[in-house]
């Protein structure tokens, strides 16, 4: 009919029309997706092209980096080199100068210097040992067996025992003496000391220490034991004079005088017992005798009694002396000993200070011819002082005195380490001081 046949023309112009506008729009998509492409592709290549260009740039830039790192590194290498080579050179100088003042100072020594390697066997020596000893070495080295070979022979065997047992024990230093044979073949003696240096495990590997030459000292001291052993056989036979005088003048004494009166005593008894009217008169004239003599008997006793210094005291001991003196001698004497600390010393050296008293006193009365004598006797920390003055005849202290009075006071200062001088010219009088030292003097 003729209305489908509209529809129909209708339905397809629709279809064609819409055919028409699809075809269109896949051409403009194609159109769209060509030129999505070509953009695509131009963005991908711009991109790309970016991308590069920044990868260079960094690597370009990262080698300039580099380049500036390593003239940095290169430059401090240089610098480190430099300032290693500097610092090479200063240390060499200085090693070198320190080198110069230790052989300096090793061989300017007038004592011999050594360093022994006690692994390779071999000595440095410094040049006091061919100036001293007159052996030629070469740069100051020679071997341990050489050296060995010049101890004397009597010390070799004490010498080597010695040395092993040092390096065996843990000793880190030596000293002993021995004898050493000169390239002339004299002796020498030397004092060998120093030290031993060890490992960690203790085992000894090096010893440096010196040779001084005692041969000088070693005669002095033989020379002094000589003069010491000399003073004390004089001291001795100063001592053993004074004993036998005191006995010779004790033996006097008692011919003298007190057999003398003990003589008068029994003649007067012997004639009382005649009998008669005098017979009471010679027994009272006896008994007088008798009691005199026992008195004389009395004053000599105490005079040798070491009693007297534990019963009286010293100072007490040299009041009594010096009244007893007055008593029988036109003298006056005078004591000064209140400062003397009694009870700090001990008995033996106070009865050595009595038994001076008494030996000068005696020397006053003999040859002085003195009306005055002062005794002090005082003390302090480091001392003990004795002075015993007159003002007697006196006399010249540079001439020999005869007898033995003022040789004994002398050995008897010296027997507790004091000192006795006199001072005297003649009619001027006389003054002993006797000084000892507080040590080894005080109680304990």
């Amino acid at each position: 009919t003729g209305k489908e046949k509209i529809v129909a023309d209708n339905i397809v112009l629709a279809i064609a029309k819409q055919l028409e506008i699809d075809a269109k729009n896949k051409k403009q998509v194609a159109h769209n997706i060509a030129l999505a492409k070509s953009k695509q592709k131009n963005i991908d290549t711009i991109n790309a092209k970016t991308v590069a260009d920044n990868i260079v740039l960094a690597i370009t830039k990262q080698i300039e980096i580099d380049a500036k790192k390593e003239k940095i590194v290169a430059d401090n290498i240089i610098l480190a080199q430099a300032k290693s080579d500097e610092e090479i050179s200063t240390r060499d100088k200085l090693l070198k100068e320190y080198k110069e003042n230790f052989k300096f100072i090793f061989n300017s020594s007038s004592d011999i210097l050594f360093d022994v390697d006690l692994v390779a066997n071999k000595i440095i020596l410094s040049d006091a040992y061919e100036k001293e000893l007159g052996y030629k070495i070469t740069s100051n080295m020679t071997p341990e067996k050489n050296w060995l070979s010049h101890i004397h022979p009597d010390d070799k065997e004490v010498v080597m025992e010695t040395h092993r047992k040092r390096l065996a024990s843990e000793d880190r230093e030596w000293k002993f003496s021995y004898r050493f044979l000169r390239a002339d073949n004299s002796v020498v003696n030397i004092l060998s000391s120093g030290i031993i240096l060890r490992k960690a495990d203790g085992k000894a590997y090096r010893m440096i220490g010196s040779l001084h030459d005692i041969s000088k000292e070693t005669v002095l001291e033989e020379r002094l034991e000589q003069e010491i052993r000399l003073k004390e056989k004089q001291i001795a036979d100063a001592m053993e004079e004074a004993k036998e005088t005191e006995r010779m003048e004790i033996g006097k004494e008692l011919h003298d005088n007190v057999n003398q009166l003990l003589g008068v005593s029994k003649l007067y008894l012997d004639m009382a017992k005649q009998g008669g009217k005098d017979s009471e008169m010679y027994l009272s004239r006896s008994s007088e005798y008798t009691l005199t003599a026992i008195e004389e008997i009395r004053k000599l006793t105490k005079g040798l009694t070491t009693d007297i210094i534990k019963n009286l005291g010293l100072c007490e001991a040299i009041d009594n002396v010096a009244r007893d003196t007055m008593e029988v001698n036109p003298v006056r004497i005078s004591c000064s000993l209140d400062s003397f600390m009694e009870h700090s010393v001990k008995d033996k050296f106070k009865l050595n200070v009595f038994r001076i008293v008494q030996e000068q006193l005696n020397n006053i009365l003999k040859h002085a011819k003195a009306t005055e004598v002062t005794i002090s006797l005082s003390q302090n920390k480091t001392s003990i002082l004795l002075t015993i003055s007159d003002n007697g005849v006196g006399f010249d202290t540079s001439k020999k005195r005869k007898g033995i009075g003022v040789a004994n006071i002398k050995s008897r200062a010296a027997s507790y380490k004091g000192t006795a001088d006199f001072v005297s010219q003649p009619g001027k009088g006389c003054v002993l001081t006797v000084r000892f030292p507080v040590t080894d003097l005080l109680q304990k």
